[in-house]
């Protein structure tokens, strides 16, 4: 009996295309801890407009605020295939438009590896697979516990983010199952004082001020002390 599903895990595992592999492992001590970042930033995604969660939390966006997708060849994330495990993952969608599959579903720790492969495969797939496919390989064989954490801040002392995940896993009945379980959290307070950084005080200045003439010269105050420019006669 034939089905999508058994027939993608034979083309990831028998295709003669190229397939780039993605250790998590890899991409945590580059600073990438969750999945997101750990695609979207990688060579296979370069030149192709991804949506973050900046992105989608500003802007009206399928998938709804905070939906993060993967975008392969600049063609849509709707026609680029997530899968787990060899089988197709479902959509996401909060607010308006049903979105490809989102990212921050799926915590990075209980990933074993990601597999890319670009090349289009709409034969087998169907046309949400013409720029390429995505399969999450989960790590069947962790026992125990593991999570990672990172925490960073600006060298203005602004935009604090945060991210922790953890995973855990176990066999039962005697080693004919596993079982396991991630969880992951993030936040960033961004940028929420528009006069917090230098720029954005001059801008506010330059804003507020009356048109200037050339008997009274632009200024305006910055750490560095006063600041003037002269007007032309």
């Amino acid at each position: 009996m034939w089905s999508p599903a058994r027939a993608s895990a034979r083309l990831l595992n028998s295709t003669a295309d190229p397939i780039t592999v993605i250790d998590p492992e890899l991409s945590a001590r580059e600073g990438k801890l969750d999945t997101a970042s750990t695609l979207q930033s990688s060579p296979i995604a370069a030149g192709s407009t991804q949506i973050t969660a900046a992105i989608s939390s500003n802007f009206v966006t399928n998938g709804g605020p905070g939906a993060q997708t993967i975008d392969l060849r600049g063609l849509g994330a709707n026609r680029t295939l997530v899968l787990l495990n060899g089988r197709r993952a479902g959509p996401a969608g909060t607010r308006g438009g049903v979105s490809s599959f989102d990212l921050n579903v799926l915590p990075q720790s209980i990933a074993e590896n990601v597999q890319i492969l670009k090349t289009g495969a709409s034969s087998v797939y169907g046309s949400d697979a013409v720029a390429g496919v995505v399969n999450f390989k989960i790590d069947h064989k962790l026992q125990g516990v593991r999570g990672n954490a990172q925490y960073g801040i600006s060298d203005y002392g602004d935009n604090k983010s945060y991210l922790a995940s953890i995973a855990a896993g176990t066999k039962f009945a005697q080693g004919r199952g596993h079982i396991i379980v991630g969880a992951e959290a993030a936040g960033s307070k961004g940028i929420l004082d528009y006069g917090a950084r230098e720029v954005g005080r001059l801008c506010r200045h330059l804003h507020h001020t009356r048109r200037p003439t050339a008997n009274r010269p632009i200024s305006w105050s910055t750490s560095r002390g006063p600041r003037t420019a002269p007007m032309a006669a």
